[in-house]
Formats: structure tokens, C-alpha cells, sequence
């Protein structure tokens, strides 16, 4: 009875910890397959070509008024390779209708440093306004990422923006989605940081996967077969 008792107070213990738990999570926008990053696949949320992404907190995660958004791109250094968001979207309640925001802003873009594909570094290790990112978010997972993306990283420029959204809580679930009409290069990967130190970690970060032109090509050429082979199945 006393194991029993132990287990279930485990249980209830581990269950409120992951329900109340301070999270970010990057997802492919407010209008797509997994706005929230919640779905799967995770290790990073796949987000497309980055033309539409969001930030979603929950539980103790809250933002006082301003966070990062970040974007880790392969081989490309400072001034280069690198779109910024048209807009911003707030969503106070997510799912809901978008929220006024009055005080909203997207910052200048901000190049931070460069890492090596091959030496582990983390993002916290640049210092700075990025010391508090999760040590999850290092060159190790980044690399392992590129690859199965198609790309081989040298190295990663790192960039970010500061985006104003005034008082926000997890607790309410708010969504933040930017537009991005030209995309990211394949293999970016965004990540996020509250100005209450919450941090996405690997996980729930965002990586910009795109197929190649041939890819592409094929399947576009599947789906016209299957729809001709569907029509011609189709009794008379």
C-alpha cells in the first residue's frame, strides 16, 4: 500500500511539473500544421522554408516586454543570407482571434558571432544577450540537424531580433506569428529567449527544412500521376 501511495504521488508529481512547466515552443504559423511546435516531428519543429513562423509559451514561460528571436544560419557570415520579418501577429489567447498590440516591434536585425560546425560550441557561449539560451542549442545538435536537411555546415552565423510584445504569460497561451515572405536558407534554425530567461531547447526550436528542386520536381510528377490513375479508376 505504502509503494503504491509512493508511486502515485510520483506520478502526480511528475504530471504537475511537465502541466506547469515553463515552455517556448518555435511552430510554422499561426495558419499551419503545427502552430503551437506541440506536434511531432520535434528535434527541431519542422517549419518549412521559414516564410511563416510562431512563438508559443505556456505554463510559468512570460515574457515583461521584450525577447529574442534568434536564427542560426549554415555558412553564412555577418550582412549576408538573412531575411527579416515583415510583420507580427499576436495572438494573446492561442487558438483565439489576433490580439490588438499596440506597443509591438520587431528590431533591428543584430549579428552576434559566428560558431564552428565542428566544435560543440553552444549559443550561450557568445555571451552577451545570448548567455541564457539552453545549452541544448549548440553546434553539435545544429550539425547533426544540417545534415539530415541536405546541407554541410562550416560554420553558423548567429542573428537576432529584438521583438517588443509589452507583458505576456504562458499561462494564457499567447501565440506570437511573424511573416517572412521570402523564407530562410535551408538548414536555419530559430530559437527564442524571454527577458524572464525562459529559453526554447533544442526540441522546440524551429529548423527550415526545404526539398531540393528535384525533389520537388518528383513530387509534384507523383501527385499528377496518382490523381490521373484516381480519374481513370472512376467508372464511366
Amino acid at each position: 500500500m505504502k509503494r503504491c501511495l509512493a508511486v502515485l504521488v510520483l506520478l502526480t508529481s511528475v504530471s504537475l511539473g511537465a502541466a506547469f512547466a515553463g515552455t517556448i515552443n518555435i511552430g510554422n504559423g499561426a495558419t499551419g500544421s503545427n502552430p503551437t511546435g506541440l506536434n511531432q516531428p520535434l528535434s527541431p519543429v519542422l517549419v518549412g522554408n521559414g516564410s511563416d513562423i510562431s512563438v508559443y509559451l505556456q505554463g510559468s514561460a512570460a515574457i515583461t516586454n521584450t525577447f529574442l528571436l534568434a536564427l542560426i544560419v549554415p555558412n553564412v557570415t555577418a550582412g549576408t543570407g538573412v531575411n527579416s520579418p515583415a510583420s507580427l501577429t499576436l495572438y494573446g489567447s492561442f487558438p483565439g482571434g489576433s490580439t490588438p498590440c499596440p506597443a509591438c516591434a520587431i528590431g533591428s536585425l543584430t549579428f552576434q558571432g559566428t560558431l564552428s560546425s565542428t566544435s560543440g560550441t553552444k549559443l550561450s557561449g557568445l555571451g552577451g544577450a545570448l548567455a541564457n539560451f539552453s545549452d541544448s542549442l549548440n553546434a553539435t545538435n545544429f550539425d547533426t540537424f544540417d545534415h539530415s536537411a541536405g546541407v554541410t555546415p562550416m560554420s553558423f552565423g548567429v542573428y537576432t531580433w529584438t521583438i517588443t510584445t509589452g507583458e505576456l504569460s504562458g499561462s494564457n497561451h499567447p501565440l506570437i506569428d511573424f511573416s517572412i515572405p521570402e523564407g530562410e536558407l535551408n538548414g536555419s534554425i530559430f530559437a527564442a529567449l524571454t527577458d524572464n530567461g525562459n529559453s526554447t531547447v533544442w526540441t522546440n526550436s524551429g529548423g527550415v527544412e526545404t526539398p531540393e528542386p528535384a525533389t520537388a520536381a518528383l513530387l509534384a510528377i507523383g501527385l499528377l500521376l496518382a490523381g490521373f490513375v484516381a480519374r481513370k479508376r472512376q467508372p464511366a
